[in-house]
């Protein structure tokens, strides 16, 4: 099961490397079609230009025509091989049964996220009820469905503690469904999210686990990654870290701010992740940081911001 998390390499390289080059399949499977859910998020949105750009046609879930309305804009070039459908409830029963028809892949992205919730049932509910909802339409009426991708977080894997910790794909944040359970509508919007990604998630290996037997699908993009739980994080920071990656020139300019340089160099970062399987298992090459902080004030400056 490949669960990708945040990564200093960038969405589109990220999707583009574990989905296209570093897997072999059939020319065939190479022309077919890939649902992606809550397709007009940051994330989904690089997911879907990863596909077409590498000859997928693609069907984006959104909850609203409203929100299809820029992404048809966005992929326009790309005519009949994108299309949007609309999903709007993904806690109802059956909510993707549609969706999920004549579709040889599944992206699952779609899932709250937000500090705005005053009862945590507002993201609990739908982030597990999303993700199991999903499966359960591709195992019922998505028989052309041969593999589904369910993106997760590193807030299902940390949890707090007092010294520097480095996790792994072998830890789960039960802390916050601890407390989320404890504390209910007191728990704090840090612990309601985490909870929320640890529940779903899960929930979703706990499906395959029931249902196993009958499915024509898998949780995988390679062979060796199936059945496995895959951090994708290129390196824990400080937010000075990456002032302190500003390329030169832009450091002389006062819109970009410089914070304490070097304050932070040798202070190790409470949390950090150990992703060596996703190097070994999905060949992963991470940019650094140098290289992502040059690039964003690049695309900063052509837009003049």
């Amino acid at each position: 099961m490949l669960l990708p998390t945040t990564s200093s390499h960038g969405y589109p390289g990220l999707i583009e490397g574990v989905v296209i080059k570093d897997v072999k399949v059939k020319a065939s499977y190479l022309k077919g079609k890939v649902l992606v859910s809550g397709a007009n998020g940051f994330l989904a949105v690089w997911v879907v230009r990863a596909f077409l750009e590498n000859g997928y046609s693609v069907r984006g879930a959104v909850r609203s025509a409203d929100k299809g309305v820029h992404l048809s804009k966005l992929f326009k070039e790309y005519g009949e091989k994108f299309e949007v459908v609309e999903v709007p409830d993904i806690t109802k029963e059956g909510a993707f049964d549609e969706a999920v028809k004549g579709v040889d892949a599944i992206a699952h992205t779609a899932s709250p996220y937000h500090f705005k919730a005053d009862d945590p049932a507002e993201l609990l509910e739908p982030a597990i009820k999303g993700t199991v909802g999903m499966l359960d339409s591709a195992r019922r009426c998505g028989t052309a469905v041969k593999r589904i991708v369910v993106t997760s977080s590193t807030a299902a894997v940390l949890h707090d503690e007092p010294t520097p910790q480095t996790f792994t794909e072998a830890d789960w944040d039960d802390q916050a469904v601890e407390n989320v359970q404890r504390d209910g509508r007191n728990a704090s919007n840090v612990h309601r999210y985490r909870a929320s990604k640890t529940l779903a998630e899960r929930a979703a290996w706990d499906f395959t686990k029931t249902h196993g037997a009958s499915l024509t699908w898998d949780l995988a993009t390679k062979e060796a990654a199936g059945g496995e739980r895959i951090i994708i994080s290129r390196e824990a920071f400080w937010w000075q870290d990456w002032l302190d990656a500003t390329p030169e020139a832009a450091k002389s300019n006062p819109k970009y701010q410089k914070g304490k340089p070097g304050s932070q160099k040798d202070v190790i970062p409470p949390v950090s992740y150990d992703t060596s399987k996703s190097v070994r298992i999905l060949g992963m090459e991470y940019r650094d940081m140098e290289e992502t902080a040059r690039d964003v004030v690049n695309d900063y400056e052509e837009r003049g911001w």
